[in-house]
């Protein structure tokens, strides 16, 4: 698809895909409605291959008491095309994060709408808290 150049994207994603998907159904569902007491976490993995390209890992695990476990990850490559001399990937990453994470979103939901569940929706995050909290932990 062609844009204008104006407000075509620099950063581009050249890869996505999920490495791990692991899905535990305890079995054990008295009603269908989703658990008040749902546990994520997430991580975030990054390598920075040269000022133009990085790969993220983007990790999620989720846990419902007596319900279910779901541990996710999701792999991207990012290029930053057309950069100029000040640019650099690394001031993309929360870009980067942000187009992975509706992917990720989509698949749990996917995950949790088997027969006998309700679908667990992700509420949208804060990329840049999430991101601050990363590096705070020496992830990022």
């Amino acid at each position: 698809m062609n844009f204008e150049s104006s407000i075509e994207s620099s950063l581009v994603m050249k890869d996505l895909y999920f490495k791990k998907i692991n899905f535990v159904n305890k079995g054990i569902h008295k009603d269908k409605t989703p658990s008040k007491q749902v546990t994520a976490v997430f991580n975030l993995g990054k390598d920075i291959v040269d000022k133009n390209n990085m790969n993220l890992t983007l990790r999620c695990d989720i846990s419902m008491i007596n319900l279910l476990e779901i541990s996710l990850e999701l792999y991207g490559e990012f290029e930053l095309k057309s950069a100029g001399e000040e640019d650099n990937i690394k001031k993309y990453l929360s870009n980067a994060v942000a187009i992975m994470f509706p992917f990720l979103r989509s698949q749990i939901s996917l995950q949790t709408s088997q027969p006998n569940m309700k679908p667990l929706l992700l509420p949208a995050i804060n990329i840049n808290k999430l991101l601050e909290d990363q590096a705070k932990k020496g992830n990022i």
